[in-house]
């Protein structure tokens, strides 16, 4: 600010001198201009002289003046001008010099008298960041723990089904032998009566194509025919004895069909009584490999 009025005292000081200068030179031409009018005057009537012709040579000489001086003072105002812009300037610039100054100057007051509550802040960020860290931390541990947990329950129900499906499995194929058994055993029975009858009906016919026919022999036939019945097939003495592979193939030719179809009928029943969960469907589903294999175990057995 002192350098602005310093400028402005120095710009005033150069105009009044210039002014001074002006007013001069104003005054000087006004007197030789009157003077020069009077001259002129008198000597419109009288002829001239060579001092009149020395008179005009000198007035010409100070218009020459006056316009270098126009031009001086034209050229001093614009300096003047230029001046006091660049002081403006000047003055501006050091306004915000000064606002820059000022808060440069508050903010390190304030820092220096409320240092002590910034360092409070900065330990509480700290503390609260080491905080969040630490919570992070615990969070990743649960997620491990929780996913860990969720991995052993399913393993373990995994487990769980695997052995109860192995159990049920296990009971379906003794279940199906103990049919497969029940039911050959039945067959053989109906097939050892069958045998039983053939062969005594068999007998009744050679003997009676053995024996003669003479009076009486019906009696004797329904005598031999009730002592046959009293006795069992057992007791019977074989003239001609079975081939029991000839047998073997003759049992399983008939009744290896029926056996097949039961087996499947119980396992496609088996199968669809079988309700598998939404979560373990893969686990659930019986393998078609051990149902064959089961269904080839009961038709050994």
């Amino acid at each position: 600010m002192l350098g602005f009025q310093y400028v402005v005292a120095k710009s005033r000081e150069l105009s009044s001198v210039v002014e001074r200068e002006i007013s001069g030179v104003t005054n000087r031409s006004s007197s030789f201009v009157a003077a020069f009018d009077g001259g002129a005057a008198a000597a419109s009537t009288e002829e001239k002289t060579p001092a009149e012709v020395y008179e005009a040579s000198d007035r010409n000489e100070g218009e020459r003046f006056l316009r270098i001086q126009q031009n001086r003072q034209l050229q001093a105002e614009q300096n003047h001008h230029r001046l006091l812009d660049s002081g403006q300037e000047l003055e501006t610039a050091l306004r915000q010099a000064r606002a820059t100054l000022q808060a440069q100057a508050t903010s390190e007051q304030f820092l220096a008298q409320n240092f002590h509550l910034v360092s409070h802040v900065r330990r509480e960020l700290q503390n609260m960041h080491a905080i969040v860290l630490r919570v992070a931390e615990e969070a990743d541990c649960v997620e491990k723990l929780l996913l860990q947990r969720c991995e052993e329950n399913v393993a373990r129900q995994k487990a769980d089904l695997a052995s109860t499906q192995q159990l049920e499995l296990e009971k379906f194929e003794i279940q199906i032998a103990r049919e497969s058994e029940e039911r050959k055993r039945k067959l053989l029975e109906m097939k050892r009566e069958e045998l039983s009858r053939a062969f005594v009906k068999d007998l009744q016919t050679y003997q009676m194509r053995v024996t003669p026919c003479e009076g009486g022999s019906t009696t004797a036939l329904d005598l031999q025919e009730e002592d046959w019945k009293q006795e069992s097939l057992d007791e019977v003495e074989l003239v001609v004895m079975a081939n029991s592979d000839q047998l073997e193939a003759f049992y399983e030719s008939e009744h290896e069909d029926e056996e097949k179809q039961f087996v499947s009928n119980k396992i496609e029943k088996w199968t669809e009584s079988r309700v598998p969960g939404d979560k373990c469907d893969a686990e659930s589903t019986v393998n078609e490999k051990e149902i064959i294999g089961m269904a080839e175990r009961s038709k050994d057995i």
